[in-house]
């Protein structure tokens, strides 16, 4: 299993998949993605198109996400802006939980409305791009989180320690 495979790896995957093509019948490779390019060099079936999570579905994950599970009632108006940001997250797991941890750590409405009214979620993005979530979470880590980031950044991609 190969998961959220990007498209700058499509040559490589042709490299990758070339031995696998002669292997016993039964034998498969699954890969997930969010690149429909991705599909296209890897393919030999149709792909199974997923949707993102949905409607209350996806407030409860979002809502164990931030709260854990051993609290039944929330602040009325953390829910209400809590279930304006859902959409921005586009039904993404990932986003929900990387974006709830984050709201965790403070549950002020002034936190949660900067989050909400940041102008992070206005970059131009594709309908399932999860970005401007990630980098919310990234911006509000703690100072030494951040260090250990720069500190990974000055190796090049794909570096062997």
């Amino acid at each position: 299993m190969r998961d959220d495979a990007l498209k700058e790896n499509g040559q490589c995957w042709k490299r990758f998949c070339a031995p696998f093509r002669n292997v016993r019948g039964g034998s498969m490779i699954l890969v997930t993605t969010r690149c429909s390019e991705v599909t296209e060099g890897v393919r030999t079936m149709e792909p199974i198109i997923l949707d993102g999570l949905k409607g209350d579905v996806f407030w409860n994950f979002f809502k164990l996400c931030v709260f854990g599970d051993g609290r039944s009632e929330i602040d009325p108006e953390l829910e209400r802006i809590g279930r304006s940001i859902l959409p921005k997250l586009k039904g993404s797991p990932l986003a929900a939980k990387t974006l709830g941890r984050m709201l965790s750590r403070d549950l002020q409405a002034s936190h949660w409305n900067s989050i909400l009214e940041s102008e992070l979620w206005e970059l131009r993005q594709e309908e399932a791009d999860i970005f401007p979530a990630l980098q919310l979470s990234y911006m509000h880590l703690p100072f030494y989180l951040k260090r250990c980031f720069a500190f990974c950044s000055v190796y090049p991609k794909d570096y062997k320690f």
